[in-house]
């Protein structure tokens, strides 16, 4: 299943260190759930959106998705290293969240996202 690795349980996570950089699957997986709900939002606002992560090697750093001069989301990110969730409905429940959240922003402030 492609999800899978988006699911963390608290006891995996504990066991996973936070010394170190965040590993290049872990990144890929962080930019992939921020690049997904950028698609949702673009596809229901037609706004092009765009991600940044900017993570430093301690785990720690923000996540952004902008259209234009508008920003859409935007997330810190702390222990990077242990980046999932505990189940798919709270992956699905936090996607979606943040999606509408976007989508809102984008419908009301349509003038400064096509900017």
């Amino acid at each position: 299943m492609m999800l899978k690795p988006y699911v963390v349980s608290k006891e995996a996570k504990r066991k996973i260190s936070v010394e170190g950089d965040v590993d290049p699957v872990t990144r890929s997986r962080i930019m992939s759930f921020y690049r997904a709900i950028a698609a949702q939002i673009e596809q229901e606002t037609g706004l092009i959106s765009q991600v940044v992560i900017d993570l430093s090697h301690e785990g720690f750093g923000r996540a952004l998705i902008f259209s234009g001069r508008l920003l859409l989301v935007a997330r810190t990110l702390r222990d990077a290293q242990r980046f999932g969730f505990d189940s798919l409905e709270k992956l699905l429940a936090e996607g979606e969240k943040m999606t509408q959240k976007g989508i809102e922003l984008a419908q009301k402030y349509t003038e400064v996202a096509k900017a």
